[in-house]
C-alpha cells in the first residue's frame, strides 16, 4: 500500500488496510470507505477480494 508517496506494506486484509491508514496518521480508519473510488486505486479486484 502506498499513501502519499510512501510505501507502507502489501495489504492481504481489510484489517491491513485500516493498520497502514492509522499509522499514516488517519485517525479514523476505521470508518474510512474502502470503496471509495477517491481516496483508492486497487490494483486487482478491490476490497472485497482478497488474494
Amino acid at each position: 500500500m502506498t499513501y502519499r508517496r510512501a510505501e507502507f506494506g502489501r495489504a492481504t486484509s481489510e484489517r491491513d488496510v485500516r493498520e497502514f491508514l492509522y499509522r499514516a496518521g488517519i485517525a479514523d480508519a476505521e470508518d474510512v470507505d474502502l470503496t471509495d473510488k477517491v481516496l483508492f486505486d486497487w490494483q486487482g479486484t478491490g476490497p472485497e477480494s482478497w488474494a
